[in-house]
């Protein structure tokens, strides 16, 4: 069982966030440098970024382009597997753009219920 103390919430967002957010037309437009990446997904630590970055890249969904260069220039885009995969969550995103007033309603009488019930 999760610890009450870590919201649910953010883990899921720290674990779909990038792929999401390529998704949703960021990675369709081309690889994208980590800068790029970072506004895109707000809210989110470096350190948890290039985290997801990683495990993205090591399932193959994710290919990172070091181009040796000082400063250092990478750039991160989808594989195939990536890019198909990214089209198959489009639905998902269109979806949670057209229910995020309601879903934000029910998190927040979620917390106040939990706030309430812990006074």
């Amino acid at each position: 069982m999760i610890p009450p103390r870590i919201d649910h919430r953010r883990v899921l967002h720290c674990q779909i966030v990038t792929l999401l957010t390529w998704a949703c037309g960021l990675a369709l437009c081309g690889p994208n440098r980590y800068g790029e990446l970072k506004r895109a997904v707000r809210g989110v630590s470096d350190k948890v970024l290039i985290q997801q970055l990683k495990e993205l890249e090591a399932d193959d969904v994710v290919k990172r382009t070091d181009y040796k260069e000082v400063p250092p220039r990478l750039d991160y885009a989808l594989t195939p597997l990536g890019r198909s995969l990214a089209e198959a969550l489009v639905p998902l995103c269109t979806w949670g753009s057209e229910n995020m007033a309601e879903v934000s309603r029910i998190f927040a009488e979620r917390d106040a219920w939990r706030n309430g019930k812990a006074s």
